[in-house]
């Protein structure tokens, strides 16, 4: 199954699944997801964060488990604080029964924010396709937010994760959108994506969290290969599609795994160094255009590349 993508946080539905929404903040990590009631009470950790965004925070009342904070609404913090916010609600239950692309990961907010920040000039009226689509979060904030044409969220994993990404979509209510099985490596763009790309050839490949494994980097290559080929066969133009694809450095992990530390800079992960050389081997150019800092260590940043 190839790597999947996203990041962010999530909020409890009486069916105990956990579901993402863009005007909820991102909420510290939980091992297992317990049943709870809401308090009406607010805490003192009520405030605005860093988006502007006034935050009204309530406590759990403890089933089982520890007890937490939860963000759980957002109020406008001014009259124009979340004018032009972009809602997507988005299910996504974990890795049981979905592996990891049940869950939302932290680049994909990252690169949400990107397509927020320059919408205009990377979704507005074009055809997008999503690698390691997961849950369909950033195609689908992508349909929602920059008025596409049409959005092909792909991925190689299970069929209950195709189908979730589906229910996603119908959720949200974005049109002109469709699921495919795709796994990377050369010649496995399958006969009716081949099609769908014919009547809507790409202007930009997407993908979040696709390069955390260094078996993949290759074949994640060599399909971008393919469908700008394919792109290129259909489009009148000879501008290429673009493409951007966001890396969280999981520096650690790259540790734990045996890679060590980046000699290139503090907290770059190896595997990102990896894919990038990967990238120049296989004939791309490649060109950060956002990092983004999660932690004050620098150890969970966000790299967004652009593949040319």
């Amino acid at each position: 199954m190839t790597p999947k993508g996203g990041g962010g946080g999530g909020l409890f539905h009486g069916s105990g699944r956990r579901v993402a929404n863009e005007a909820v903040s991102r909420t510290p990590r939980k091992k297992s997801l317990v049943f709870a009631s809401w308090t009406g009470k607010s805490s003192p950790l009520d405030g605005t964060n860093a988006n502007g965004i006034a935050m009204t925070r309530r406590r759990r009342r403890r089933t089982r488990g520890s007890v937490a904070y939860r963000v759980v609404r957002a109020k406008k913090a001014s009259s124009n604080a979340n004018a032009n916010e972009t809602s997507v609600s988005i299910d996504a239950p974990g890795w049981r029964g979905y592996g990891t692309g049940g869950r939302i990961w932290s680049s994909s907010k990252v690169l949400r924010e990107f397509l927020k920040e320059n919408g205009d000039v990377f979704v507005l009226d074009k055809n997008v396709v999503e690698l390691g689509c997961g849950t369909g979060v950033v195609g689908i904030y992508a349909a929602k937010r920059g008025q596409t044409r049409s959005v092909l969220l792909t991925d190689g994993g299970s069929d209950a994760l195709l189908k979730l990404a589906e229910e996603n979509a119908s959720k949200n209510g974005v049109e002109n959108i469709s699921v495919h099985k795709l796994e990377w490596g050369v010649g496995k763009v399958s006969p009716t994506l081949r099609d769908c790309m014919k009547t809507n050839p790409p202007d930009l490949i997407v993908g979040s969290d696709c390069t955390y494994e260094r078996k993949s980097h290759a074949a994640l290559c060599d399909t971008i290969i393919e469908l700008l080929g394919l792109a290129r066969i259909e489009l009148s133009t000879s501008t290429p599609p673009r493409v951007l694809l966001a890396h969280q450095h999981r520096t650690f992990a790259s540790l734990l795994g045996g890679y060590g530390f980046s000699s290139d800079a503090f907290g770059v992960d190896p595997n990102y160094v990896s894919f990038l050389r990967t990238c120049r081997d296989k004939g791309f150019r490649v060109e950060e255009v956002k990092k983004e800092k999660l932690a004050w260590h620098g150890l969970r940043n966000v790299s967004i590349v652009e593949l040319t």
